[in-house]
């Protein structure tokens, strides 16, 4: 079954320092955290609720929040193959629920955002490099939708088509 520790630090390569991009309908972030989500959590870290706070996040506390917040919810450690997890989880973080979505159509569940246990036999069930190939180019495709609909995220592209096109299936 699929490992946390080895899924998240594929993710830290990606979410760097604190931002707050004007473009980033996030807002202010730290190592992929939103401010609203850090706020969620804030109290469980027994940290202020402070953008202070978010600026001086740790990299365990991420990981803290990344388990609970993504893996778990996507149940993660369900999944028999550790690159389908991998390339799912960085899928959640980047993408919120609607990388779920796809990962659900993609395996033909019903795509309900909530990873059940039809979704997970489906997952399970599905050849993994194909699986793998199918969702990165769903997500690949989901960016370049998503910036033809709001162009003032093109910005982003480069970051988002390089950051999938660091997973590879490899055997």
């Amino acid at each position: 079954m699929a490992n946390f520790y080895t899924a998240v630090e594929l993710v830290l390569k990606h979410e760097g320092g604190f931002v707050n991009h004007p473009s980033d309908p996030g807002g202010a972030t730290n190592r992929g955290i939103t401010y609203n989500l850090f706020k969620r959590y804030a109290g469980l870290l027994l940290v202020p609720k402070t953008v202070d706070s978010l600026k001086n996040l740790t990299e365990e506390q991420a990981k803290y929040i990344y388990q609970r917040e993504f893996w778990d919810r996507m149940k993660g450690s369900f999944f028999k193959d550790q690159q389908v997890a991998n390339i799912a989880f960085d899928g959640f973080v980047n993408m919120g629920i609607k990388a779920i979505k796809l990962l659900q159509k993609e395996v033909g569940a019903w795509a309900d955002g909530v990873i059940g246990n039809e979704s997970i036999q489906a997952i399970n069930s599905a050849n993994p490099t194909i699986l793998f190939n199918g969702y990165k180019d769903a997500r690949i495709k989901f960016y370049i939708d998503l910036i033809a609909r709001k162009p003032e995220l093109a910005v982003f592209k480069k970051g988002w088509l390089n950051r999938i096109n660091s997973f590879n299936y490899t055997a």
